[in-house]
């Protein structure tokens, strides 16, 4: 399947969940700054996930919308597929973003 670059999502694993939340807080100050001086943020979000991967401590693990990506937020992303909706959450975004970015959920 061909994916446009416009579809691609990204991902940053902050690592152990316990320890993640000075790297959250400068992210989610940084995302908050970026999107409060763009012109359209209907589709552009972080959400979040906490995931085990099988190990013993789990994992925080932020995802950007396509959008969001574009933007400087001076964090380390990878490329990924689009998550599924399942126990995300949304750091960052519009309400009204759930519904554009996942519209079969």
């Amino acid at each position: 399947m061909n994916t446009m670059i416009d579809d691609v999502w990204y991902s940053c694993n902050l690592g152990d969940a316990m320890l993640a939340d000075p790297a959250l807080d400068r992210i989610e100050a940084q995302a908050r700054a970026v999107f409060a001086n763009a012109i359209n943020t209907d589709q552009c979000a972080v959400y979040y996930r906490h995931e085990s991967k099988e190990r013993l401590h789990c994992e925080l693990v932020l995802y950007f919308s396509p959008l969001a990506a574009r933007m400087p937020m001076g964090a380390e992303l990878q490329a990924c597929a689009k998550p599924a909706r399942q126990d995300l959450s949304i750091l960052v975004g519009k309400v009204s973003s759930w519904s554009l970015l996942f519209p079969d959920s």
